[in-house]
């Protein structure tokens, strides 16, 4: 929107704007095999718990995945928030592990460990925490952020459901997809260098040939850059 607006404003700079979004690290998340598939579903978040983000309702999920497997799921939380100050949270809590804060090579060491990821917010950018996932391997679910269509293939490497609210209907739908997931895993339907295909145009390696490629014919046109999003 940002672009589009400076581009109407300023006409003569339309054709030296330009809009990236963030990028994920894939000198540092790559692809691995999944592992421990005969011992319960590892569901990983990483990121703050503000209250966007719906935690309580992604606890939710956490516990139905519980009911549904006969405590055959683990959830890892990597963060400084404290999940115990949820009242959910203590219905899985004894399934969780808590990492408390972790640097971005911290975060990729432990992926390889993990299954999949989870989405609950209201609302979001283009989450490093799913590119990070995705890149990783590892499917991600998540509630309907219409943005997420462009990593996330329901079909491929996860689902964005329909909707975005949190209603026991969606709580259900969620657990449902990531139970889906798990089974292709386990069944070896989902390899993890398919589900990273799809983060390949927002992967380090490629956007910045992109940035520097944009930069490089702005200079041989002898344009001043207005802005660089």
């Amino acid at each position: 929107q940002q672009t589009d607006r400076i581009r109407a404003d300023y006409p003569k700079a339309a054709a030296k704007t330009d809009f990236m979004t963030v990028s994920v690290d894939d000198q540092l998340f790559k692809p691995t095999p999944y592992l421990q598939l005969d011992g319960p579903l590892k569901v990983a978040f990483v990121g703050r718990l503000d209250t966007f983000k719906r935690p309580g309702m992604m606890f939710k999920v956490i516990a139905e995945l519980a009911r549904q497997t006969d405590d055959q799921v683990e959830f890892h939380y990597v963060g400084a928030a404290k999940p115990h100050s949820f009242s959910e949270f203590s219905s899985i809590a004894h399934l969780s592990t808590c990492h408390g804060f972790k640097t971005s090579a911290d975060v990729a060491k432990l992926w390889p460990q993990w299954h999949m990821g989870i989405v609950t917010s209201v609302f979001e950018g283009m989450p490093v925490y799913v590119l990070e996932a995705l890149c990783a391997g590892r499917p991600v679910c998540s509630v309907n952020l219409p943005q997420l269509s462009l990593v996330i293939d329901n079909d491929v490497n996860g689902a964005v459901l329909t909707a975005n609210e949190d209603s026991e209907q969606i709580v259900q739908q969620l657990a449902q997809q990531m139970l889906h997931y798990w089974q292709k895993i386990r069944s070896g339907q989902l390899q993890p260098e398919v589900v990273s295909q799809m983060v390949a145009p927002y992967k380090a390696s490629n956007q910045m040939q992109v940035l520097f490629g944009r930069h490089q014919q702005l200079h041989s046109d002898n344009g001043d850059v207005v802005t660089q999003s």
